[in-house]
C-alpha cells in the first residue's frame, strides 16, 4: 500500500507541483501532512531569523497543489520509485525536459 511520487515546492509560482506516475486521484493527505511539517520548521527558522526575508510570508499549507501529469505513465505496480528519480532528473519547473515512459524506466 505504498506509492512514491514527487512533490516540488515551486517558490516562484507559490505552488506545490506533484508528479505522480500513476496519476492517482487521491486527496493527498500525506502531502498535506508533509507540508505542515515543513511549514512548522520554516516557522521555527523564521522565528530565529535564520531564513532570508524572501521567505518571510511563506505558508506552504496555503499553496495550490497542481498535478503535473494528466494520464498514468506507469504500467506496473512496482516502479514508482524509479519514475520519481527520473522526475527529479528531468522536471524543469514547468514540464519534463525529456519524455518518460515505462519502457524508458527499464533501460
Amino acid at each position: 500500500n505504498t506509492h512514491w511520487y514527487l512533490a516540488v515546492v515551486n517558490r516562484k509560482k507559490c505552488e506545490v507541483q506533484v508528479l505522480d506516475s500513476l496519476c492517482w486521484n487521491s486527496d493527498r493527505d500525506d502531502l498535506a501532512n508533509t507540508l505542515r511539517g515543513i511549514q512548522f520548521h520554516l516557522d521555527l527558522l523564521k522565528s530565529q531569523k535564520l531564513v532570508s526575508d524572501d521567505w518571510k510570508d511563506v505558508d506552504l499549507t496555503e499553496w495550490k497543489i497542481t498535478e503535473q501529469l494528466q494520464k498514468a505513465i506507469q504500467k506496473d505496480s512496482s516502479s514508482c520509485c524509479l519514475f520519481m528519480v527520473k522526475f527529479m532528473e528531468y522536471f524543469i519547473g514547468c514540464a519534463l525536459s525529456y519524455p518518460i515512459t515505462q519502457v524508458y524506466i527499464f533501460f
